[in-house]
């Protein structure tokens, strides 16, 4: 009987290949790691176009910063960024911001001169038309962004009149 043992071990290790087992093993090990890497994979995209509007936040910032320093601490109005274009021809921006279509390419930033009620923040600024600017953008298939869409991502810039007049930013969606 232990010759018969000795025997079949012996054609076991002369054996190559891998037995039908062991490749079941493979499978599921390979299986496992598929469905913990797809999902996080799955929304690079979605982070990679949030980081673009981040940028793009940052660049209506400076712009809209530079404005009101050089326009005597007075931020531009709606009316000014629409039809009067104050932002672009290459002083401020390459693009006005309403002319920006978001990274998801299909709304166009939506700019308001006012504060949303949802900040809770009421300053009383004299002289100055605006308190407040809101740019936004929506990652929903709207055909334009506006005040009711335009809840995933929004950047508010206002007027502080506790910190000199100073202008405060403030990022929400991110």
């Amino acid at each position: 009987m232990l010759e018969f043992w000795q025997k079949k071990m012996k054609q076991a290790r002369e054996q190559k290949g891998f037995s039908l087992i062991e490749l079941m093993i493979v499978v599921a090990i390979i299986g496992v790691l598929f469905a913990v890497l797809v999902p996080r994979l799955g929304n690079t995209t979605d982070r990679a176009r949030a980081a673009g509007v981040r940028n793009d936040f940052k660049a209506f910032e400076t712009a809209i910063r530079s404005y009101y320093i050089e326009h005597n601490n007075t931020l531009p109005t709606a009316t000014q960024i629409s039809t009067d274009k104050v932002l672009m021809n290459g002083r401020y921006l390459d693009r006005e911001i309403t002319d920006t279509i978001d990274p998801w390419g299909t709304n166009a930033y939506a700019y308001t001169a006012s504060l949303p009620a949802t900040t809770g923040f009421t300053p009383a600024v004299s002289g100055s038309p605006t308190t407040g600017i809101t740019i936004g953008c929506t990652n929903t298939s709207a055909a334009v962004a506006t005040a009711a869409n335009r809840t995933n991502f929004q950047m508010i810039i206002y007027v502080d009149p506790a910190n000199n007049n100073a202008l405060a930013t403030s990022y929400n969606g991110f």
